[in-house]
């Protein structure tokens, strides 16, 4: 489900009162959402033991990924410019 616009501008400007309940994975119907916010970024990847999950640059440095199956263990990797970075573990 695609949060509101007004939530994505709060968490891409840090003016959101609560950040960390978007940001990050969380269930999300029979499935998972994670949201990333990397302004500087050119692709966020979530990787996972087994996979890579590309996440969708969605407004103004936020990234989202959804998936239907257990919410999995991940570090996001993050590009920016001809960088890449270990950002966090999950």
């Amino acid at each position: 489900m695609r949060l509101d616009d007004s939530v994505y501008e709060q968490l891409a400007h840090g003016s959101h009162h609560s950040p960390h309940d978007f940001l990050g994975i969380h269930p999300e119907g029979k499935g998972w959402v994670i949201r990333a916010l990397r302004p500087l970024a050119k692709s966020v990847t979530a990787k996972t033991k087994t996979k890579s999950i590309a996440l969708e640059h969605v407004h103004a440095g936020v990234w989202e990924a959804r998936g239907k199956t257990k919410a999995p263990d991940y570090r996001l990797i993050t590009l920016q410019g001809t960088l890449s970075n270990l950002f966090e573990k999950v």
